[in-house]
């Protein structure tokens, strides 16, 4: 504590930890040329699991209510950076080509997302893809990151025992 008085105490604190978690990406692709009587359906599902350790910062305040309870309050700085994610991607194909239709399925394992941009029709667009390698077809590609740095406000009730 850095201030003390009867009801009431300030903190300084920091530390580390370890970040973990989960994401579901799933995609559906969906072209249809009637001309040509042909029919493309493509759904995939990646379910990337993450973990890293992060540091953090902060100050806090402390108010007695009663002998064994207090209100904290505490304002954290969390850094954390998640600079690969990775995934395994399950998939399901199906074509209809004139009047036949064939259906395929398969799982690709340990798949890197990929960001960058690239150009169709004179456009440039962002795009973000689960691949095993660099994606040739987009424009500066790299591994995507996920930052979860930012302020915490946290209160709680702390027990004594």
């Amino acid at each position: 504590s850095i201030l003390r008085g009867d009801d009431i105490s300030a903190n300084i604190t920091s530390g580390l930890g370890y970040y973990f978690g989960s994401m579901i990406f799933d995609e559906e692709f969906n072209y249809d040329f009637p001309s040509q009587e042909y029919k493309y359906n493509l759904q995939s599902t990646t379910e990337p699991r993450i973990g890293k350790i992060g540091y953090h910062i902060g100050a806090g305040i402390e108010k007695r209510l009663f002998s064994r309870i207090a209100l904290v309050v505490d304002v954290i700085y969390r850094m954390v950076i998640f600079n690969e994610l990775k995934g395994d991607t399950k998939w399901r194909e199906k074509v209809t080509e004139k009047g036949s239709s064939g259906e395929t399925s398969g799982e690709q394992i340990n798949q890197t997302l990929w960001y960058g941009t690239y150009q169709w029709q004179g456009n440039t667009y962002s795009r973000a893809v689960f691949d095993e390698e660099k994606p040739e077809w987009l424009k500066d590609a790299r591994p995507f990151k996920l930052g979860l740095d930012g302020l915490v406000l946290r209160g709680s009730i702390k027990l004594s025992f």
